[in-house]
Order: structure tokens, then sequence, then C-alpha cells
């Protein structure tokens, strides 16, 4: 019996010769197609050319930062205290290493608002909102940080090699002032704490004073003798210390626990304070009857001169506290060193003309592949009448806009 692909003319190995004539013809149209392919590939090039030679230089500046050292505790306790801060940058939860934390802070809008008002670069970014200044600073600034040496780089480009560096070494002054205003570590806190408190004991001793000379203008000159004067200076003096105590104990309560020995001395000084002051008021300072006469105006210039001298002391005694507090944050404040200071780089970092060139020759190389293979198709669908037809029914589908009635 005959096989009925034999009966129909047919090898038995033309299946498996129909690739590999395929596969030859596609080569051969490649061949034959060569000039076409070239002329895409010459085309590409001359593209990608220029526009590598129209893009403009970019400059990039880098400079390099050195965070402060701390152990693992004092780790802690910065990136605990940063806080609602660490929110507002949206690394909150992510920040893991001390580097870490000042490339957030070197990320924050406060950061990119100051560069943005400082070099006007709502103006030189041809930017309308502030939203899109800062990103296009962003996109123009890479900050990243080095896990192994724990160093910062900042790298800022333009296509002005001098702003460049400007822009790169300004990122580092922006952060020093930005840790000069918000409390990152304790003693900055305590800083704070004790400004607002001077700033509120200063305002109660200039209404004090203001009292003094209100009752002056009304009534004459505050006479008080000697020994009343001295009652009240004394008892002023330790009430000063008083409010003293009081707040250095608030300020060392987020941060100690209930057997730190700085808590439990500061509470016994107030406890031998409180009571030394109790035994100076048991006196009777109030009494009109030490030399300023018994009458109602005799009584109240001792009261005001009380509270104004009770004031005095309390500022006085505030005024020391910041001091200290002010020396402890200079001693314990941290320093973010600027290890390479960004200079204008000689060569631009961008466009990089060519892996533009050869990337536009490679497109060039596909396009003209396809118009070869395209071309050859069609050319040999025009000698195949069932292949035409099929080519006639899809150029009438796309660019016929007569509707074809259905069979």
């Amino acid at each position: 019996m005959t096989e009925p692909h034999l009966a129909e003319g047919r090898r038995p190995d033309q299946g498996a010769q129909g690739s590999e004539i395929s596969v030859l013809e596609i080569l051969t149209a490649i061949g034959e197609e060569k000039k076409t392919i070239g002329l895409f590939a010459f085309v590409g090039v001359g593209v990608g050319l220029t526009i590598a030679l129209l893009l403009p230089p970019i400059y990039t500046a880098k400079t390099t930062l050195l965070p402060p050292q701390q152990n693992q505790g004092g780790s802690s306790a910065v990136l605990a205290s940063l806080g609602a801060l660490a929110a507002t940058a949206g690394v909150a939860g992510t920040v893991k290493a001390p580097e870490e934390l000042y490339v957030g802070l070197l990320r924050t809008d406060s950061v990119a608002n100051a560069l943005i008002e400082r070099f006007k670069l709502k103006e030189r970014y041809k930017a309308s909102t502030l939203d899109d200044t800062r990103r296009a600073l962003n996109n123009n600034s890479v900050i990243s940080a080095d896990r192994k040496s724990t160093l910062i780089s900042v790298e800022a480009s333009d296509r002005d090699p001098v702003f460049s560096a400007q822009l790169a070494n300004a990122y580092a002054e922006e952060l020093r002032r930005l840790m000069t205003r918000i409390a990152v570590t304790e003693a900055q806190q305590r800083r704070l704490f004790f400004e607002q408190q001077m700033e509120k004991a200063k305002a109660d001793y200039v209404r004090a004073e203001l009292a003094v000379k209100r009752a002056q203008d009304k009534s004459g000159l505050i006479s008080l003798d000697s020994q009343t004067q001295s009652i009240i200076g004394a008892a002023a003096q330790v009430r000063g210390e008083i409010v003293a105590r009081e707040v250095q104990l608030q300020a060392t309560r987020p941060f100690a626990g209930p057997e730190n020995p700085d808590l439990k001395r500061l509470l016994s000084e107030l406890g031998s304070l409180r009571a030394q002051l109790s035994k100076i008021e048991g006196g009777g300072i109030d009494s009109p009857a030490r030399g300023a006469g018994d009458s109602a105006q005799a009584l109240a210039n001792v009261r005001i001169f009380r509270e104004l001298k009770y004031q005095e002391a309390i500022y006085s005694a505030m005024l020391q506290q910041f001091q200290m507090a002010k020396a402890d944050e200079a001693r314990d404040a941290p320093l973010v060193q600027q290890v390479d200071v960004a200079a204008p780089p000689e060569r631009k970092s961008k466009p990089r003309r060519t892996p533009i060139v050869f990337l536009s020759m490679a497109l060039g190389l596909l396009s003209g592949l396809i118009v070869s293979l395209v071309r050859r198709v069609a050319r040999n669908g025009r000698n195949d009448p069932r292949t035409a037809h099929r080519w006639n029914d899809l150029s009438s589908a796309w660019f016929s806009w007569r509707t074809r009635a259905r069979p």
C-alpha cells in the first residue's frame, strides 16, 4: 500500500526541510536588503551623534560628609529623639543607622526649601510651583550613605560646573543650620528647654520691673529698711534656686529613671531648699512693721519689691542654667564634618555620547531588519494569489472607511 504523503508527491523529510528553508530565506532576504539595513544603521548613527552633540553638557560635583560617630546607645537616643521630624521626612521606621538619619535630614523639605530660596531655583529650573522645583532639585541631586565607612556622599548636577559645586557644598551648610534649629540630641533638648524657661522668666521679670515703676510713679520712691531688703533678698535667692532645681528636674526626668543619682540629688536639694524658704518666710516678710509704716501702701510696696527680687533671682538662675546647657550642647553637639569639599568638575558627567551613538545604531539596524523582512514578505505575497488576497483584505480592513458586510 502506498503511504498517503508519498502518494501526494511529498518526501518524508520535506517538513524538516521547510523550517530550514525558512531560515535560509530570512538570511537570503537580509543579504539582499543589506544596503537598506546599512542605510538605516548609518541614519541611526547620524541621529544619535546629532542628539549627543545637541544635548547640553551636565557637570556633577561631589562632596563627602562624615556624620557624628556615636555608640549604639547614643544612636538609639538620637533616633528616638528625632520623632516627628523623621516621620515628616518619610524615613520613620526605616532609619537603622546614624548615617541614614542624616541622609533623611538632607532629603527633608526644610533643606530643599532653604536651597530653593538661597539659589532662586524656581527661576533656574523654570518651575511653576514649589513642588515642581523640589522635584527638579531631587532629580539633580543624589544623596547616599556607605554603611561600611558611614560616609555620606552628596552629588549635585548642573550645566554650570561652578554652580554644581556650590549646590553640593550648600547641602552640608544647610544640614548644619537644620541641626542647630532642631533638638536632635539630649543636650540640644535641654538647651531648648532652658531657653524657653529663660524667655518666660525674662518676661515675668520685665513685668515685675514695670509694676515697680508704676508704683513709684503713683506713690513715690519705694523705701524699705535694710533688714526687710536683706530678708527679701535671701528669700528671693532661695526661691530662684528652688525654681532652677524644679526646671532641672523637669529636664532630667525624660532621660532618667527613678534610681538615677542625679534625679535623687535634685529631689534631696529641693527638699532642703523648700525647708530653708519656709524658715525665712516664717519671719513675716509681709509685716509692715519693718520700718515702712503701718499702712496698706507700705504692705503693697513690700510685696512689689519682693516680687521684683523673686523674678530677678529666677531669671538669673534660668540664665545660668541656659548658659550651662549651651556649653553642654557645644561639647556634645553632633558635628557633621565635610571630608571632601566639592570643587567645580573639569569634565562633564552627562551625556555619554558613545552609548547614545551605539544605541541609535542598534535601533537603526533593528528598523532596517524589520523593513527588509516586511518588504520580502510583501514581495512574496504579490507572487502568491492566495497571500495577495489576504494582503488586500488586511489593507481594506485598516485603510478603508467603508463597512464591509459580513457573509
